[in-house]
């Protein structure tokens, strides 16, 4: 099949999902066939579907709110190949708002081919590969009424309530894209079941810095320029409760960490006792009083040995190698800063994968202008090539021209000589007989 960066970034992974395969098979499409603006719809609806809805999402929910615009090629009828179909929110609908871009510019340009190796058992499989449109099905103009199902119903209440409560589309992207869930990959469980960090739903433990968050949302939809911290106002349910999710600021290397600095909710320690709390959907960096942290416990002589060897290794602090009594508290956000600075010598930073796709897109830029190049080239060289065949076209037809007048010319010529040689001989005819008239006439001629 064929696959492009766009879509990736925006929520799709392999396996792929159950909803996003009955897409595909009730619309008639294929991966490529879908605009990103309209798998970042479909993402969003899947997030609003299983971390607030808290169900499975449905195909006849999807077709109340989205209609299908068919995008077609430049002064052209036919349909394009890439982005065949683009999902828009239908007139009068009440439905979380996205500021989308008008387009993913070069979009296509991206791709790249994947094989699926999906079990051939399974009915969890993509459709065969086509290189061409999408088939227009009676599905792209379906809208099921409510009176269908009160299920249906209940569903469209229950959205109408939370967009009314100010429930956005940014809030259902940042709600996937922080959590790195991939929202069109098949997963065991819903959003709403998202336990934390360590969830398996998620495509790495790794989180995000502030500055690749920023950087990467906005290639997702429309940020102000002046805006750089990115707060989630209504976050995905978890474990039965509301949380609200801030991005931290971005950090500057001549300042020290803030403990008063917003941090990642999957950063915090879990803690049973509070859960009851978790609804109101505040966080803070402080413990409550009289109760015991986990940040400031005192470590075990075999946990301060691991966390000796941790600080050499990350170069975070200079930590006297031999045994002490006790390790010095800190601030939770300076053990977030040292286990961030842990991962990050161990797994990378995070923005080193949006280096490489800086580094990719440049090398494709390159490729492509050189590319553009040689087309320009090749074009100039086809547009001189029939320039000259059509002045030697013109030329030989001039030649043979003149070849046709040479011949007329000749046969005129052939023409005219052969009458002047008719004249000839009758001219030596009467010659002739003045001659004879002549002779007979002559007196001195003897009788």
């Amino acid at each position: 099949m064929v696959l492009t960066k766009a879509l990736v970034e925006r929520g799709f992974s392999f396996p792929p999902s159950d909803f996003f395969l009955e897409i595909l098979k009730a619309y008639g499409l294929q991966p490529h066939n879908i605009s990103p603006n309209s798998v970042l719809a479909i993402n969003n609806h899947v997030t609003l579907c299983e971390g607030h809805l808290r169900v499975t999402p449905e195909l006849s929910l999807f077709q109340y709110y989205f209609t299908v615009k068919k995008e077609r090629i430049r002064q052209s009828t036919e349909l394009a190949t890439c982005g065949t179909i683009t999902f828009m929110i239908r007139p009068g609908r009440v439905y979380p708002h996205t500021d989308r871009h008008e387009s993913a510019r070069y979009w296509s340009g991206g791709f790249f081919y994947l094989k699926d190796v999906s079990d051939p058992a399974s009915a969890r499989k993509l459709p065969p590969f086509t290189n061409c449109p999408a088939t227009e099905l009676p599905a792209w103009s379906h809208c099921p009424h409510l009176s269908e199902s009160l299920q249906l119903t209940r569903a469209v209440r229950r959205i109408c309530k939370l967009t009314e409560e100010g429930l956005t589309g940014k809030d259902l992207t940042l709600s996937w894209f922080t959590k790195r869930i991939q929202p069109l990959q098949h997963r065991d469980r819903l959003m709403f079941q998202y336990t934390g960090r360590d969830d398996p739903m998620r495509a790495t433990k790794d989180n995000l810095s502030a500055d690749a968050i920023d950087k990467r949302i906005r290639v997702l939809i429309k940020i102000p320029r002046e805006l750089h911290v990115h707060v989630c106002n209504k976050d995905i349910h978890m474990n039965g409760s509301g949380t609200a999710v801030e991005v931290p600021p971005k950090a500057s290397s001549a300042s020290k960490p803030d403990p008063k600095d917003v941090i990642n909710i999957d950063d915090l320690p879990e803690d049973p006792a509070h859960h009851g709390d978790s609804a109101k959907g505040t966080s803070s960096s402080v413990p409550p009083p009289d109760q015991p942290s986990a940040a400031f416990a005192e470590p075990t002589e075999e946990e301060q040995e691991q966390k000796v060897k941790l600080l050499q290794v990350t170069n975070a602090t200079r930590v006297d190698p031999r045994p002490t009594p006790s390790l010095q508290k800190l601030t939770l956000a300076q053990r977030h800063a040292e286990v961030s600075a842990m991962l990050n010598n161990v797994w990378g930073k995070p923005d080193e994968e949006m280096r490489e796709l800086a580094d990719l897109e440049d090398g494709l830029k390159v490729f492509f202008a050189k590319h553009k190049e040689v087309r320009q080239t090749t074009r100039k060289l086809h547009e001189d090539l029939r320039v000259h065949v059509l002045e030697q076209i013109t030329e030989i037809e001039g030649l043979r021209q003149n070849a046709e007048n040479s011949q007329k010319a000749i046969q005129l010529l052939e023409t005219r000589l052969q009458e002047e040689t008719a004249k000839h001989s009758k001219f030596d005819e009467l010659s002739a007989k003045v001659q004879v008239l002549e002779a007979e006439s002559d007196p001195s001629r003897p009788l």
